[in-house]
């Protein structure tokens, strides 16, 4: 347990993650994969897919030492709404790159 000034080894693990490695990430490969999408270049589709991999796994791990750390969020509907498409928007690119025919390597 913690006790409201140093958050929980868990709470900790999943900041660390989330701030530094998926910052990290959108910050270094959203230009390149928005670049990608545009011109539908057959580079897209490995990083794309590790990117959809990536972030998938990060937030599914944020989610979880959400909803089972210390303090869950008090309004479920209100988390959701702001943290949802951190999860959709990887999904939806990895399904864009491996559905798509004009992408193909």
């Amino acid at each position: 347990m913690s006790d409201g000034n140093i958050p929980s080894c868990h709470r900790a693990a999943a900041g660390s993650a989330d701030g530094e490695y998926q910052a990290a990430r959108i910050a270094g490969c959203a230009k390149c994969i928005v670049i990608g999408l545009i011109r539908q270049s057959a580079w897209l589709v490995p990083i794309g897919l590790i990117y959809a991999g990536a972030g998938t796994t990060n937030f599914l791990f944020y989610f979880v030492q959400t909803f089972l750390g210390d303090h869950p969020p008090p309004n479920l509907g209100y988390y959701l709404v702001f943290n949802l498409p951190w999860l959709v928007a990887p999904i939806a690119l990895g399904c864009r790159v491996l559905g798509n025919k004009d992408l193909q390597l």
